[in-house]
């Protein structure tokens, strides 16, 4: 408001000033010094300055104002990244919290079959109890998954709309073999608010005949065509294999999330690895059947 007040005063002193100095003299030539001036002259050059002292009081109301624009808006901007950031961090919280609890019952549904954890030499232990004494035993028992240590999934390459994704399974604490899996893929596409899923299908990943032998990798190249922006791949991996003999035969039922912007990967558990898994059910007669790249390349684990 106070900025139309200043435009319509600057107008009426600009108009009263032409409007004076053309309605007659504005110097008399006759006489010298400041006396030249006539009264419409004088009057005429008070005008002209209160139209300068007019158009600087604008320009400084009109500064002041922007000054406190930005620094409103800057301040919104922090206020907004605050809570993004408030919400990232309570989100991190609540995925640790529920991946210790889910620690907690593997060890304890290890105990309950007779099984603890060897973290030091990466192996499970069967301890056998008499009536004498306890034995620990060791066990061959795999432990197969897609590799951890951000190696389980990447990206190979990406041209345009094509994506090439580089899958390697590992057989932790002994040799596997005899796969008889189910793999879907969803692509996700995640921001700091909102997470997409998008079901891709079925993709064969490794031979049922083949064997991971302990402590090495089996990789496949997995191609995707598509069109659609996501910042992720979920790979879900759920069947079971055998130990080397095929004497026995364990199950396995996980899901994995691969992010390219990071290079990095994680197993997802808890309520995102139950909506993955509807996701999965949903769709579970769309097979869209996808075949990784023939051939299997085998490298050491280390």
């Amino acid at each position: 408001m106070t900025g139309l007040a200043l435009l319509v005063l600057i107008a009426i002193l600009a108009a009263s000033s032409s409007f004076v100095s053309a309605a007659g003299k504005v110097a008399d030539g006759r006489k010298r010094g400041l006396k030249t001036l006539t009264k419409k002259g004088r009057i005429t050059i008070v005008l002209n300055i209160a139209v300068i002292a007019a158009s600087g009081i604008q320009y400084y109301l009109n500064d002041r104002e922007n000054t406190k624009k930005e620094k409103e808006n800057k301040r919104n901007l922090e206020i907004r990244d605050s809570l993004l950031k408030r919400n990232y961090d309570s989100s991190l919280v609540e995925i640790k919290k529920k991946f210790d609890t889910t620690n907690i019952k593997t060890i304890e549904m290890l105990v309950k079959y007779g099984y603890k954890a060897d973290s030091a030499n990466n192996r499970l232990v069967k301890i056998v109890r008499d009536s004498s004494k306890t034995k620990i035993m060791l066990t061959e028992r795999p432990v197969f998954k897609i590799c951890g240590d951000n190696t389980g999934i990447t990206l190979l390459k990406q041209d345009n709309n094509k994506f090439a994704y580089k899958i390697s399974f590992c057989s932790y604490a002994a040799s596997s073999s005899m796969y008889n899996l189910d793999c879907r893929t969803i692509l996700v596409n995640a921001d700091s608010i909102n997470t997409e899923y998008k079901y891709v299908g079925k993709v064969d990943l490794i031979s049922k005949d083949a064997v991971v032998s302990k402590d090495r990798m089996l990789s496949t190249i997995l191609d995707i065509d598509t069109n659609l922006q996501h910042t992720g791949l979920c790979v879900v991996v759920n069947g079971t294999y055998s130990n080397y003999d095929n004497s026995k035969v364990y199950n396995i039922n996980e899901v994995y999330y691969y992010d390219k912007r990071k290079n990095n990967l994680i197993e997802i558990l808890g309520d995102t690895k139950e909506k993955i898994m509807q996701i999965v059910k949903a769709n579970k007669n769309n097979l869209n059947i996808k075949k990784s790249t023939d051939g299997f390349k085998s490298n050491d684990f280390n």
